[in-house]
């Protein structure tokens, strides 16, 4: 039988990660565009909570996936693509620091303005208490901005293992293979990343 195009996409779209990126590797646009689709939130989300605006945090995304499809024959299949998608993410976050660093500009507290994650409340419950109250719950959106703003105060490595862990939801595993650090490293930098996280937090804690 014959494959048309629509043939593989459809098999493309039906099947699993592993042909996905088989398919890609060898040059299938659509089987490309599927990968993007299925990741671009989770790099832009990951970009923008390490870099603090919008319009870096797409100029990360795009050279994310620019250097995907350029190195997808590199990848083996040895991690999960998110967890290798990770590492490029905070690899091209990092040059991006190292650039504006250069340029004098501060690589921290630079959130925008008008950003208003729900979500990120989430982080508070995690990060406050083992218990939180349900005030401290309840805190929403203004809270969610806060812990935002404090976050992106927090030193990069830091910062990269809270977004990780907390937001992204990855294991310390997974965390270590993304940053190319030990697990002893990866614990020890979540264990007192949350502690530095929650004493910038602790006068708006103590009024929820």
């Amino acid at each position: 039988m014959v494959q048309t195009k629509q043939t593989v996409t459809a098999r493309v779209e039906s099947g699993d990660e592993q042909k996905i990126v088989e398919q890609a590797r060898d040059g299938d646009v659509n089987a490309f565009d599927i990968l993007i689709q299925r990741y671009q939130d989770q790099v832009y989300s990951v970009a923008y909570r390490l870099v603090g605006n919008e319009d870096d945090a797409a100029d990360v995304a795009q050279d994310v996936f620019l250097a995907c499809f350029r190195h997808l024959k590199d990848y083996r299949g040895e991690s999960k693509l998110s967890t290798w998608l990770y590492r490029i993410t905070i690899n091209t976050v990092k040059n991006l620091w190292s650039r504006q660093k250069r340029q004098g500009y501060d690589v921290t507290d630079s959130l925008d303005e008008d950003n208003n994650d729900p979500e990120t409340p989430a982080l508070v419950e995690s990060l406050a208490d083992p218990a939180p109250n349900p005030r401290s719950l309840a805190a929403g959106a203004e809270m969610g901005e806060i812990v935002e703003r404090k976050l992106l105060e927090l030193e990069p490595e830091f910062r990269e293992v809270i977004v990780l862990r907390f937001i992204e939801g990855l294991s310390y595993e997974e965390i270590a293979e993304a940053t190319k650090e030990p697990l002893g490293t990866v614990k020890s930098r979540i264990f007192r990343a949350r502690k530095a996280l929650k004493e910038r937090m602790k006068d708006y804690l103590q009024e929820v």
